[in-house]
């Protein structure tokens, strides 16, 4: 059995790339590999292996459409010296964008750990889009909205959501933070608010601004953990853009304001609003670790506070007087 191996660039490659590789021996004195439609019994050898695995070695593969394939120079096979075809049957980059790449160690492992395979994941977003159009078609139905409200905001929500990655790519050239900050505070609310009341409404903005802080601080702390890998990759971040010394202050912004609005609105109208400080000591937590650059885990556990402060304000506003809270 011929031993070879495939010869890379020394330029690094940002994605998650999986070789098939299928080595052939040699039979006969004349004969060579067959090709690698018909592998019959000359196939001895099949695993997949990561790409860190590949050396790198002299070699130049030939174009073949999509097959790779090259010889190596006087191979010793069955103790006569022949020409050996190695062939790569299958050469497939699999490049996701959970976090614009999808390694070994990364936490987005859905595509790499093949729990689903990229066209799965297509066509969970083509139906996860069918029923949010049916959804908005029942709302429309039941609520007393104006429909050109309802469907400016939702599907301005619809594109947002669409263009964060595909089309534009707002990630890609820094407007990824702008995109989820709006998206995920301002308009959500708007739009949960709008379709109950019937109307649209500027207060729901101003009291959507704590959780589209601690949203935006999770895309930011998951961009300052990918910075090297995002930067290499060719894609531009806010994170990338302001260096590790301004991410953390912004972190660090992004992480208490919120905080200092509850305070506001507990001393000046009710002290439930005070609620939501009850998580301060994990962002406490947060800000420790994210200041000693240790990025393990923590756009999760940033997620998980956003959780709880979402939480700890909803109910915040429900104990709250009839009237205490300004328009509400």
């Amino acid at each position: 059995m011929s031993t070879a191996f495939i010869p890379v660039s020394s330029q690094p490659l940002q994605s998650s790339f999986h070789l098939k590789l299928h080595i052939l021996s040699c039979e006969g004195v004349t004969s060579h590999c067959k090709p690698p439609n018909s592998l019959g019994s000359h196939l001895h050898h099949h695993r997949v292996i990561g790409w860190q695995e590949v050396p790198q070695v002299v070699g130049k593969p030939a174009d073949t459409g999509g097959i790779t394939s090259f010889n190596t120079d006087k191979t010793r096979c069955r103790e006569r010296e022949q020409r050996c075809s190695l062939h790569v049957l299958q050469f497939s980059p699999r490049v996701t964008e959970a976090d614009s790449i999808d390694h070994k160690k990364s936490d987005d492992r859905t595509l790499v750990d093949q729990i689903l395979e990229p066209q799965d994941v297509v066509r969970f977003g083509v139906f996860l889009y069918t029923v949010g159009c049916i959804c908005a078609a029942g709302l429309y139905a039941v609520s007393t909205l104006k429909l050109e409200h309802l469907a400016l905001i939702y599907f301005g929500g619809l594109s947002s959501s669409f263009l964060y990655t595909g089309g534009i790519g707002f990630k890609y050239v820094a407007l990824g933070d702008v995109v989820i900050l709006i998206t995920f505070g301002p308009l959500a609310v708007e739009f949960a608010h709008a379709v109950q009341v019937g109307y649209l409404s500027l207060t729901p903005l101003l009291y959507a601004v704590p959780l589209a802080l601690s949203t935006e601080a999770i895309l930011h702390s998951n961009n300052t953990r990918d910075m090297e890998s995002d930067r290499q990759a060719g894609i531009v971040t806010l994170a990338i853009l302001i260096g590790p010394t301004f991410s953390y202050m912004l972190y660090t912004v992004l992480l208490f304001l919120p905080y200092l609005i509850f305070c506001v609105l507990a001393t000046r109208y009710t002290i439930s609003m005070a609620l939501p400080l009850l998580t301060i000591p994990m962002a406490f937590s947060l800000e420790r670790q994210f200041r000693s650059q240790n990025f393990n885990k923590i756009p999760q556990r940033t997620a998980k506070l956003n959780l709880l402060l979402g939480l700890f304000y909803v109910f915040g506003i429900t104990l709250a007087p009839a009237g205490a809270l300004p328009k509400l």
